[in-house]
């Protein structure tokens, strides 16, 4: 949806009429609403008196922000609006200023919240910020070391994936540690754990079953070369 394109991450649910937005509010936590005023079975002006008796009815103190969004942009609207409960007022056609100082002012923590945790999830991956901190903030010398990783890396998986396909239980250990030791150094954190389960597998004699573990390396390392790459333009 729209929201989706201002709030990513959000959750939407959507209602075509007053009783479907009561339906969802009583069973769900909603964080923001936004109320089309003209609805047919029971329009928005009389779905927000509703939530409201129901929030006084609770008394825990609740209450869910609700903004009008309506065809017409005169007075006695936005107050009949307001009178009825609401927190804000949109005209349509909407105007993306409006929309995203309210999204802003009742759930932008949410929206923080969502592209921190996007970040961390991808840090798991190729912590960049660490990596430099390794490298005392030289931004030159991270690009010159990340470019002979990317290629290094790259080497060294097509070369794991010959020897665990001819067995060599002595050659798959030594290339796994060292695929491990130089994903730990650039802060490939899921690739270092693959490897590390690759070389432990290999020390104890244990080959069946290892070319899935060689597949999910190669797979981690098709989602950690772009993210590198970014830093490499």
């Amino acid at each position: 949806t729209y929201i989706n394109t201002l709030q990513p991450g959000a959750d939407i649910r959507e209602a075509v009429n007053g009783q479907e937005v009561l339906d969802i509010v009583f069973k769900e936590e909603i964080d923001l609403i936004i109320m089309d005023v003209q609805m047919p079975t029971m329009d928005g002006l009389e779905a927000t008196k509703e939530i409201r008796q129901w929030e006084a009815a609770t008394n825990d103190g609740k209450h869910i922000p609700i903004v009008a969004l309506t065809a017409g942009a005169l007075k006695e609207e936005e107050q009949r609006a307001m009178d009825s409960g609401m927190d804000g007022f949109i005209p349509k056609p909407i105007e993306r200023e409006k929309l995203e100082g309210f999204l802003e002012k009742y759930i932008g923590r949410a929206s923080k919240e969502y592209e921190e945790k996007e970040r961390d999830q991808k840090d798991v991956h190729f912590n960049y910020k660490a990596f430099l901190e390794s490298l005392g903030g030289d931004e030159q010398l991270a690009q010159k070391l990340l470019s002979m990783s990317v290629e290094d890396i790259t080497k060294k998986l097509i070369e794991l994936e010959m020897v665990i396909a001819s067995r060599e239980q002595k050659e798959i250990k030594s290339v796994a540690h060292y695929i491990k030791g130089g994903t730990l150094t650039a802060r490939y954190s899921i690739m270092a754990s693959i490897a590390s389960e690759i070389e432990k597998l290999a020390m104890e004699g244990v080959l069946d079953g290892m070319n899935k573990l060689r597949e999910a390396l190669q797979q981690e390392w098709e989602v950690v070369v772009p993210l590198v790459q970014k830093y490499l333009q």
